[in-house]
């Protein structure tokens, strides 16, 4: 029936109509339904699924059918087309007045009660109007009486009267139908009545009426299935064809019929003559309450729908009606492109639709992981917006007059209205294109409808008087504005009249809305009509109605302008004892005028915000009484610290200075807070034990520089261009680029929340998880975590442990540690002394008479009054510290009593390190939109403005657990755990202090080990001995990080030829070099470099190849760029272990420095050039590491016969990337056909990308399993550590796992044009690469949220999936 030939043949023979009509005869009224009144159906059948699905495909048929004519005029002469048209448009209306339908039998039973019958055998009644008369209307009772949602003779006959181009009155007076359409469709009923087609709309009619009833719950007996039909019967896929045909019969119906007869049909239907006549308070046998003012309210809205909506009257063009939809559900709220795409119907969508979009829309790009792309209407567009677009539902009307609202406020930013405020929507209501239905709101002028009008209002002020039902009002107020505003149109199509003809001036004017809202009075009284209802509305004192104000006096002025001189003398009058009674009313009121509801309600809640006020204060005060010892220890320090200015710490780097004892010290009180338990709510004090939950992990996230890899060396090259090294080197380019697995450095890392809770409250909550977990388990449907894992019953961030919190809070202190007392140059001798100290200190302990005493707290800080829970509360943070550190953790159990506490301080200490390590990590560059700023941190210039408090109180709390730790758990009668930080205290002195080597056979070098983690470790052990003092060890770790840093990019340039001769390095290179040369500082890095060197016996040639291959200059802004994050985690290190309070900066000092020179102005430490201008003291810590190293090197050149050093690793100091992905997903799947799988040596079908290093790998495929495993979980143990992250190409997901078997996908970071994901590429558009998307997807990965997202969304998810085939 869609091809052009058939169409044609359908149009002119008439034989292929009538079978057509005896086909869709069949399925016409089919399915009825009957409402159950006493009893709920017993047995809700699916036959209705089966009919709309019918129905569906029956409707498309007619509107295929109806589209033969659309073209019809070009394919022959006009009068012809109009022949063939109006007699398939009359055979329809035929077949509809003779549809006479069988009884149907259902198991041989006759079933006549449930059969729709035809128009013929309909029983009639007669209805009263008190201003229009009586009228004979069909008597039917939806509610009681069978009614079906299937009516397809219905729907051919609108969607042929669609065609407005053949229904025109000049083209049908030329056929012979000289009073157009009525005259054409009269005729047809000549010999059965003048009312026959009002008896055609009753089907429509009937079909709107069950609907409402089905939406308040009349047929709420029937099941389920009503609901279900309802909405599949408004649906945008069923809607077109069917219920917008329906309305736009409707519409036909009150074109051609009476419109006081079809007015008192429709309200017959919807069972609401009484309310319409007046007795408001009556009982309704079928409605409640409730359901009767919902029926209102429907009622009205449809009638609006009837007057307003033009588009198929008005044969409105596919572009007009896509924009209509665009304007009306984009004002709402933004879309993305499919969820506009699925409110317009699919026959709208010629392809036009993304033209039409971008002209009226203005894109948005999505800005997180699970956004999309967004449109939002231009403002130009809001003007053309309807609260009353006939698909929008109750809810989007209201949203749409809040938009209106804005957009008012938008456009008169000066006078805006308030949230009490009326808005005043003034309706426009165009029937310049109607043709031959431009009588369809004719209906506005009837005196039935003054009458609804006139009811509806009193009627609401006599029976809503709470004002709980303002949608009626405001559907009335809308109608009332419609049937004025047309009531003024009309009014000058007469005038004009006038003027033009002189036989004009005898025709009497048609009574319009304005003439029957005077002159018709309702019987109840005859002075009350319309006008005098507005009057009591507008003279109401007690603010019921103040929110209609400006909708009644904008009636009141169109009555006045467009009324009699009767009408305009009475507004007149009226205003008149208003304006009178206002006056003596203000002029007698006696000590100033009466406050308003609102004032009074605005003085009420001020003195309900005093009350509260007053309460929190007393409560404050009586927290202050009770704990008032919290803050006397630090009071006294608290004001000196508060009083005056701070003094900026010198940036000199003498001694001397540094111990200037005029130098003002700060001291103050990091309280740390004390709220409720999440979860039993009780307050959180020293009378129960509590803690801070948090998550330990193993994590790769760590990266060392490969000594010859070209990519990476280009980046750091990149990186050490300019002042910022965290910037993005090159922007533009999008090859795919990987990094190596073997560059990958595994540790662990922990995270908090910081939501705290009791420990005993944390017991029960984590066997409650476990009894969860085994009933899940047992049935089948366990997407938990193992092995203790969990979600913060709060914030659902995981968890596995709880930190005990004792301490009240931590001092901090300004400049603190970075004022030492003693000289730099001391620091070996007080090294080798503390050495000696603890050596026969730990000697002491293994003499067998030796007898250790057990722990006594002395200090006010802490509150430690369940000493046996603490402790047991420590081991199993250290259990869970050693159960993450197992690969596999399916397989392995550790025993709690088998862990040694140096073991466990050396976990300790090193998860402390890597979680500052991911801190820094996390804070180079990235975009700004992807992090999350947080308001509380004080400004200091450095990252810890990036670094929330939350972050950093932890950290803090961490410290003191490591440095009280081994204070209650050390045993009074194991010597080995008597003094386990000092055992290891002394093991860091003898690396980095070495006098003797030959005991360093077996021990690793200093220069192969991390400075920063040698720095935390003597932070922590031998923080108790002023001896060493930590600034002092700052220093010598700083420079140690200078000396290593030398050697790993000599020992680069000098097995990486291949690398550092190529074009582009040399290129970068060169673009280092200084331009303005400054021969002191090159002199000083050559003569450093030479003496670094020359002590691991490196020959002069290497050396002069260095510096024939890397200028100084160079060299010295590599130097620069690798040292740079171990300055920044120092820094971390000071504030949140040593309590250092970092200083606001002055406002030119931050920007004129690089971050390099203010961080070490902050901590006083010399640049690189003055520490390569080496003194006596670093001439006595270099040599020692430099001798230990080549003692420990023992591997020996053939060839030379010269001691070959092992290759040291430097961490990688650029900002750590995921791959680098193409820009379009095409390229991406090209690459992976070139790929090969490294495990089965073949392309693999479903190709995974890991986003951390970039192999490729099967994903879905048995080829390469293991154990049950696929090759994704497989290489993640290697890569990724606990969690993987991979790119599913063909079907463009991320795959999310973690090492405990759980997983979950997530949309790809390729986005169609109009930026939304295409999941398994089901619309087939083309991908590319958003930055946003993928920028946060490397955020999630470097702050380490990727296991608490991925616990999300399985304990989220319905349904269980087997993360472990990938």
């Amino acid at each position: 029936m869609d091809i052009k030939q058939n169409k044609l043949e359908f149009a002119k023979t008439p034989v292929h109509l009538s079978q057509f009509l005896d086909f869709i005869s069949h399925f016409q009224a089919m399915d009825p339904l009957r409402r159950k009144v006493n009893v709920h159906v017993e047995y809700e059948s699916e036959s209705w699924a089966n009919a709309f699905n019918l129905n569906k495909n029956i409707a498309k048929l007619c509107r295929l059918f109806a589209t033969s004519f659309d073209s019809l005029e070009n394919e022959m002469p006009i009068v012809e087309a109009v022949h063939h048209f109006c007699r398939t448009v009359r055979r329809v209306l035929k077949a509809i007045i003779h549809w006479d339908p069988r009884v149907s039998t259902i198991d041989g039973v006759k079933e006549s009660s449930r059969l729709v019958k035809g128009i013929s055998h309909q029983d009639y009644h007669t209805l009263v109007s008190h201003s229009a008369g009586l009228f004979r209307v069909i008597d039917y009772n939806v509610a009681l009486s069978p009614v079906s949602f299937h009516h397809p003779l219905h729907w051919l006959l609108s969607q042929l009267l669609e065609n407005t181009k053949l229904l025109q009155d000049d083209v049908l007076h030329q056929v012979g139908w000289t009073l157009g359409l009525g005259q054409m469709i009269q005729t047809t009923f000549d010999s059965l009545g003048s009312n026959q087609f009002l008896n055609i709309v009753e089907y429509p009619i009937r079909t709107l009426t069950l609907l409402s009833q089905i939406s308040c719950g009349v047929w709420v007996r029937n099941g389920r299935n009503m609901v279900l039909q309802m909405h599949s019967y408004q649906d945008i896929s069923f809607r077109p064809n069917t219920l917008d045909n329906d309305i736009h019969l409707l519409q036909i119906g009150f074109t051609l019929c009476d419109r006081n007869q079809i007015l008192l049909t429709l309200i017959d239907r919807f069972q609401l003559l009484d309310w319409f006549n007046g007795n408001f308070q009556y009982a309704h046998n079928v409605y409640d309450s409730s359901q009767k003012k919902h029926m209102i309210e429907e009622l009205l809205n449809l009638l609006i729908i009837i007057a307003t909506e033009h588009d198929k009257l008005s044969g409105a063009s596919s572009e007009q009606k896509v924009r209509r939809f665009i304007i009306q559900y984009l004002a709402l709220s933004n879309l993305s492109y499919s969820e506009l795409l699925k409110m317009i119907p699919s026959k709208l969508n010629d392809g036009s639709f993304e033209t039409y979009l971008s002209d009226m829309a203005t894109f948005k790009p999505p800005t997180g992981l699970d956004d999309k792309g967004l449109y939002e209407l231009k403002p130009e567009y809001m003007d053309k917006l309807n609260p009353y677009f006939w698909h929008y539902s109750r809810n989007q009307r209201e949203e749409a007059q809040e938009a209106l609202r804005k957009h008012y406020n938008r456009l008169n930013p000066t006078q805006p209205l308030k949230e009490m405020d009326e808005y005043l929507f003034v309706p426009q209501l165009d029937q310049s294109n109607l043709g031959p239905f431009k009588q369809v709101a004719a209906f506005l002028h009837s005196r039935v409808f003054c009458e609804i009008i006139t009811y509806s209002l009193l009627n609401y002020a006599n029976i809503f008087k709470d004002g709980n039902s303002d949608t009626i009002l405001d559907l009335t107020l809308h109608l009332a504005l419609l049937a004025t505003i047309d009531s003024e149109r009309m009014n000058l199509e007469w005038k004009q009249e006038t003027m033009e003809t002189l036989t004009a001036s005898y025709r009497v004017p048609t009574p319009t809305f304005i003439d029957n809202a005077v002159n018709d009075s309702i019987p109840e009284s005859q002075n009350t009509n319309l006008l005098s209802v507005i009057f009591d509305y507008l003279s109401d004192n007690n603010g019921r109605f103040s929110h209609t104000h400006k909708r009644m006096y904008f009636l009141l002025d169109k009555f006045a302008s467009n009324g009699s001189s009767d009408t305009k003398a009475l507004i007149e009058k009226w205003t008149h004892d208003r304006n009178r009674l206002n006056r003596s009313a203000a002029s007698g009121s006696k000590g100033g005028s009466e406050i308003s509801d609102l004032e009074r309600k605005k003085a009420a809640a001020k003195a309900r915000q005093a009350a509260i006020m007053s309460q929190m204060a007393n409560a404050q005060a009586q927290f202050m009484e009770n704990h008032s010892e919290m803050y006397d220890e630090f009071e006294e320090e608290e004001e000196r610290g508060n009083a005056g200015d701070l003094m900026d710490l010198c940036e000199s780097n003498d001694d001397d200075n540094l111990q200037d004892d005029d130098a003002a010290e700060v001291v103050r009180m990091c309280h740390f807070p004390t709220e409720n338990c999440i979860v039993c709510q009780e307050q959180l004090n020293d009378s129960q034990l509590f803690g801070v939950l948090a998550f330990v992990q193993n994590s790769n996230i760590q990266r060392t520089t490969p000594s010859n890899n070209k990519e990476v060396w280009a980046d750091i090259l990149h990186a050490s261009e300019g002042t910022n090294p965290w910037q993005d080197g090159n922007v533009e380019e999008r090859t795919f680029k990987g990094f190596p697995t073997e560059a990958h450095t595994s540790g662990m890392v922990i995270s908090s929340c910081n939501h705290m809770m009791h420990a005993d409250c944390f017991s029960r909550y984590q066997d409650a998880i476990e009894a969860q977990l085994l009933h899940e388990t047992l049935r089948g449907n366990s997407h938990t975590f193992f092995n203790g894992r969990y979600l913060c019953p709060l914030c659902k961030s995981l968890g596995n442990t709880l930190v005990p919190l004792i301490w009240r809070g931590k001092k901090e202190s300004y400049p603190g540690v970075l004022l030492p007392r003693s000289s730099f140059s001391e620091l070996r001798d007080n090294a080798l002394h503390l050495r000696t100290e603890l050596s026969l200190k730990i000697e002491e302990i293994h003499n067998p008479d030796y007898n250790g005493a057990s722990f006594v707290n002395t200090d006010s800080n802490i509150f430690l009054n369940h000493v046996d829970l603490l402790k047991l509360m420590y081991n199993q943070l250290n259990l869970t510290v050693a159960k993450s550190q197992i690969a596999i953790p399916d397989d392995s159990h550790i025993d709690g009593n088998d862990l040694a506490l140096i073991d466990c301080l050396k976990s300790l200490y090193s998860i402390y390190t890597l979680t500052i390590s991911k801190f820094e990590i996390d804070q180079r560059g990235g975009s700004a939109s992807t992090k999350t700023k947080d308001p509380t941190v004080e400004y200091t210039g450095t990252l810890m403005d990036d670094i929330p408090t939350s972050a950093q109180r932890f950290l803090k709390i961490l410290g003191l657990t490591n440095g009280f730790l081994p204070k209650l758990l050390s045993s009074s009668w194991d010597p080995d755990e008597m003094l386990a930080k000092e055992c290891l205290a002394l093991n860091a002195l003898k690396k980095v202090f070495p006098s003797d080597f030959s005991i360093f056979n077996q021990a690793q070098p200093l220069l192969w080990a991390d400075p920063f983690e040698m720095l935390v470790l003597l932070g922590f052990s031998a923080n108790e001995y002023p001896q060493v003092e930590p600034h002092h060890v700052l220093r010598s770790m700083y420079i140690a990080e200078l000396t290593k840093t030398v050697i790993c990019i000599f020992q680069s340039v000098l097995n990486g030829e291949d690398t550092w001769n190529d074009a582009s390095i040399s290129t970068l290179l060169n673009g280092l070099i200084s331009s303005q040369p400054n021969q002191d500082k090159e002199k000083a890095v050559v003569d450093f470099v030479t003496y670094v060197l020359r002590l691991l016996n490196i020959q002069s040639q290497p050396i002069f190849t260095l510096f024939q291959t890397i200028h100084p200059s160079a060299l010295l802004s590599l130097i620069r760029t690798f040292t740079l994050p171990f300055i920044r985690k120092s820094l971390v290190f000071m504030v949140t272990f040593h309590g250092l309070i970092l200083q606001t900066p002055e406002d030119d000092e931050h920007s004129q420095m690089s971050e390099y020179n203010y961080l070490l102005k902050i901590l006083g430490l010399p640049s690189p050039e003055d520490i390569f201008k080496y003194q006596a003291t670093e001439n006595d810590l270099i040599p020692g590491w430099c001798h230990h190293l080549v003692t420990f090197s023992t591997t020996t050149s053939a060839i030379s016969n010269t001691v070959v050093l092992q290759y040291l690793k430097l961490f990688l100091p650029i900002r750590q990337k995921l791959v680098t992905l193409p820009y379009r997903l095409d390229e991406l799947f090209d690459e992976s056909l070139k790929r090969v799988c490294l495990r089965c040596n073949t392309v693999p079908e479903y190709s995974a990308i890991c986003l951390i290093c970039g192999q490729f790998v099967c994903a879905r495929r048995f080829c390469c399993t293991e154990n049950e495993r696929g090759e994704c979980n497989i290489h993640m143990r290697t890569c990724g550590g606990d969690i993987g992250m991979y790119l599913i190409i063909k079907d463009c997901f991320i795959l999310l796992l973690h090492r405990d078997g759980g997983g979950t996908v997530m949309g790809a970071p390729y986005l169609d044009s109009h930026g939304e994901p295409d999941l398994f590429l089901k619309r087939g558009t083309p991908q590319y690469l958003n930055t946003k998307r993928y920028e946060q997807l490397q955020q999630m990965w470097t702050s380490q949220t990727v296991a608490t997202y991925v616990q999300r969304c399985m304990d989220s998810a319905s349904a269980t999936a087997s993360w472990e085939y990938f």
